[in-house]
């Protein structure tokens, strides 16, 4: 059984990263997990000039996650699971 995490990436809208937040989520499947960053989306504070959105991470169950996800890994939403 997989597990899900979510990736948030808020940015200001004169594109200035203001960085990564990183959730573990309880679906166990991939539409509940979309779900679930959905809720916590919505309860995000977005203002006018800050934008937010979320990628869904799936990890496997026997694969152990030792260090933070890469950047590469928080874009597109792939686990490479090297270490």
């Amino acid at each position: 059984m997989s597990r899900f995490v979510a990736v948030f990436h808020h940015w200001h809208i004169t594109k200035r990263n203001l960085g990564f937040e990183v959730h573990s989520l309880a679906g166990r499947d991939q539409a509940q997990a979309h779900r679930e960053a959905c809720a916590r989306l919505a309860d995000q504070e977005v203002s006018d000039i800050v934008r937010c959105a979320f990628t869904l991470v799936e990890i496997g169950a026997h694969e152990h996650v030792a260090r933070p996800l890469s950047w590469r890994e928080r874009i597109t939403g792939r686990f490479e699971g090297r270490g």
